[in-house]
């Protein structure tokens, strides 16, 4: 049997969990080589190539449009032509290995349910034998099926009452807007303080205002403009879309509600920094000296920002990216895990830098940088 390469998904932007298999830019059974560009992926931010990282004869495992997981196998390379091994690999069940499409329920075996159309299956309580059978069943399938029945598209559990917070006098109250994981990254930051607490969440998604999220009331998101009748006056969030995390700022300050720089006590924050509204400094973020830094940016574990950088607003700078002095970064801009910039680089609005890329020049806007830009280019004098 031929040597076997998965070709995985690799993790496309910092903060997205899947994306669209747009085309294949080569044939099945062609053979490819190392670094060759073999397909295009699409994210809610950006289109991204996708390189092969072996050489072998190509077999794709899932096809145009799909939606698939990223760190997923979407293609195999063997070493030669062996159609028969790749239909083996198929069939066979593979534990620990991530999939694009996530097997739920086996009716007959020919039905496969996304992770999405599970999780809302099990939610409301739906008999796999109502969907449709031989595809790919998918959250919108869920979801039009519970519209066809009349079924509201939420819980149909009786909801407890949830009692008012007690506030205390001695701490600023604020709401969290996203009962989610990023949200309680904003509580701890908020208790971090000694001064701040986190007294109630705030969310639009179906089934969660009125309940409870690790011990915090959710309250639905259309009373952000009312808070200041629960007794709260600011409000943080971690939201990972740019655009609503904006959109809350403008809601805040209509209804005269802070929203607040949420700065862990963890974080070290030279006391010449300035910044706007509604920013996250997580604990272990370094921010020097005279960095000037916009409205709604996320400033995550571990980030590096030497003196005189200059974050726009809008942007996330994700756990250990690292900067040299004076650069400047536009709006809605997006650096990658551990992602290392050098000093005096300017790095345009509206960009993609991947996972541990190396950006050793300027960046125009609306790019998408990924890899290593070093490269030998003389000898160092011995001694």
């Amino acid at each position: 049997m031929s040597r076997m390469h998965e070709i995985i998904i690799p993790q496309l932007g910092v903060n997205e969990t899947e994306g669209v298999l747009v085309c294949w830019l080569v044939a099945p059974e062609q053979h490819v080589a190392r670094g060759q560009v073999i397909a295009h992926v699409e994210t809610s931010k950006a289109v991204f190539d996708v390189e092969a990282d072996d050489e072998g004869c190509f077999y794709p495992l899932v096809e145009p449009g799909s939606r698939v997981s990223f760190h997923a196998s979407i293609a195999l390379l063997l070493d030669a032509p062996d159609a028969a091994a790749v239909e083996a690999y198929r069939a066979a069940a593979r534990p620990g290995k991530s999939s694009p499409v996530e097997t739920v329920f086996e009716a007959g075996g020919d039905r496969q349910f996304t992770a999405k159309a599970r999780a809302l299956m099990l939610l409301h309580a739906v008999d796999p034998d109502s969907l449709p059978t031989g595809r790919i069943i998918r959250e919108s399938d869920v979801l039009s099926l519970l519209r066809q029945r009349g079924q509201p598209e939420q819980t149909a559990a009786p909801v407890r009452p949830i009692a008012q917070p007690i506030i205390r006098p001695d701490l600023r109250a604020v709401a969290v807007y996203g009962a989610s994981q990023g949200g309680l990254a904003i509580v701890e930051c908020l208790r971090s303080t000694g001064t701040q607490e986190a007294i109630a969440f705030l969310d639009d998604a179906p089934g969660m205002p009125g309940t409870l999220y690790h011990g915090l009331p959710v309250w639905s998101g259309s009373e952000l403009e009312g808070l200041r009748e629960k007794g709260v006056d600011a409000v943080a969030s971690h939201i990972m879309s740019a655009r609503v995390r904006h959109e809350l700022r403008r809601r805040a300050e209509s209804a005269g509600i802070v929203y607040l720089n949420a700065v862990h006590a963890r974080a070290i924050v030279a006391p010449s920094v300035t910044m706007g509204a509604g920013n996250v400094i997580k604990a272990g973020a370094i921010v020097d000296a005279h960095v000037e830094i916009g409205d709604c940016c996320i400033i995550d574990n571990g980030v590096v920002l030497p003196h005189h950088n200059k974050i726009g607003s809008g942007c996330h700078l994700a756990p250990g990216a690292c900067f040299g002095g004076n650069c400047e970064v536009g709006d809605n801009t997006v650096i990658g895990i551990g992602a290392v910039v050098s000093a005096r680089t300017r790095i345009g609005a509206n960009v993609i830098v991947g996972v541990g890329a190396c950006v050793a020049r300027d960046i125009p806007d609306n790019a998408v940088v990924e890899g290593h830009a070093g490269r030998i280019v003389g000898q160092r004098r011995p001694g």
